[in-house]
């Protein structure tokens, strides 16, 4: 689980030893608390979430007990997003330590859905965090798909995903206590038994949740995602391992951070009116400074000669260790034609 995963990586926990997360107050006796999620090592010992920590213990003595920690948590989650955020501009952030991403617009994906996914895992699993990754032409069915990966699973063809769904638990619907006591009263245990039921007889006994968890079942619905799109920031600055002496070697650095930045802002529609540039030497001084750019742009060779007849006359008493550039960016500046008389081409240019 994503909370007893965030607990485990804050307190330096390995997988190999039976954990559970603690449900409760942290100033709660350890007899009088329950557990909310457990690892896969304690379900091997018959350790089940909803157990109270003696009862766990008596079946595991070697337990390890953890409170949930939300500064980690917090820390995953933006760690989860940028990482999506670098596949694709297009995804949600559907439940905690859950996002989906449309992938629909990733070139040259097609025949290579796996490799892709792994990619995604191991990626995630170099920040010591481990992930499902389900793949599948619905959202729903992707979120269904990432539930039961071992730790990658690709739903290419619908036959796949009818096979896979009616094999599925009605647990991984995740519904309500009420719904799931009932589904179980009737003698529904798989998502195979659940869509044979009739929708309208579902709708009319189980409400909305059971009609939209029937929907689930049946195969997920078209729905759109609810896209998350964080702030923009077009800042980037580098730590040195040698340092700089010369003027090439800094505008080679200065050139690759700004063709990041001018790509941001291709994506974004803006163009950027000013530079702030940031020099730390060995002496620990620095020297900043702003630039304005007469013409607002996002042309790599501009801002590149800007800087260049900045640093011209530059003089360091040190050494360069460090270094950021920021653009700060607006809107291309634009005004409506007039059929019957010209005007200034480019005004900015003018003045």
């Amino acid at each position: 689980g994503f909370h007893l995963q965030a607990a485990m990586r804050r307190h330096g926990v390995s997988g190999k030893k039976a954990v559970a997360l603690l449900d409760g107050d942290l100033n709660a006796t350890r007899d009088q608390a329950v557990l909310r999620q457990v690892n896969a090592v304690a379900e091997r010992h018959d350790v089940q979430a909803g157990m109270t920590a003696p009862q766990a213990q008596a079946r595991c003595p070697k337990m390890v007990f953890l409170h949930p920690e939300p500064d980690e948590e917090e820390a995953i989650q933006r760690e989860l997003l940028d990482c999506a955020a670098s596949c694709t501009p297009f995804f949600e952030l559907t439940l905690p330590g859950l996002c989906i991403l449309d992938l629909s617009r990733v070139r040259d994906l097609a025949g290579r859905e796996t490799v892709y996914a792994k990619h995604l895992q191991q990626q995630l699993a170099q920040r010591r965090l481990e992930v499902r990754v389900g793949l599948a032409g619905q959202p729903d069915l992707a979120m269904l798909a990432a539930q039961a990966a071992r730790p990658v699973l690709v739903l290419k063809t619908d036959a796949d995903a009818t096979a896979f769904l009616h094999a599925l638990p009605v647990a991984a619907l995740r519904p309500s206590a009420e719904i799931s006591q009932v589904l179980s009263l009737w003698g529904i245990h798989t998502l195979g038994q659940f869509v044979g039921l009739r929708r309208p007889a579902v709708a009319a006994r189980l409400g909305t949740e059971g009609t939209l968890l029937w929907d689930i079942a049946a195969g997920g619905r078209n729905r759109l995602l609810q896209l998350i799109r964080p702030p923009l920031r077009f800042h980037a600055e580098m730590e040195l391992e040698h340092a700089i002496e010369c003027l090439e070697p800094l505008l080679l650095l200065l050139r690759r951070l700004i063709e990041g930045l001018c790509r941001r802002l291709t994506e974004a529609w803006l163009v950027a009116a000013a530079l702030r540039l940031v020099l730390r030497f060995e002496d620990q001084s620095e020297h900043r400074a702003e630039l304005r750019i007469a013409e607002p742009s996002r042309d790599v060779e501009l801002l590149i000669r800007l800087l260049h007849t900045h640093l011209e006359g530059l003089k360091a008493a040190a050494p360069i260790l460090y270094l950021s550039l920021q653009l700060q960016p607006i809107r291309p500046p634009g005004s409506q034609g007039d059929l019957f008389s010209r005007g200034l081409r480019d005004p900015n240019r003018f003045a």
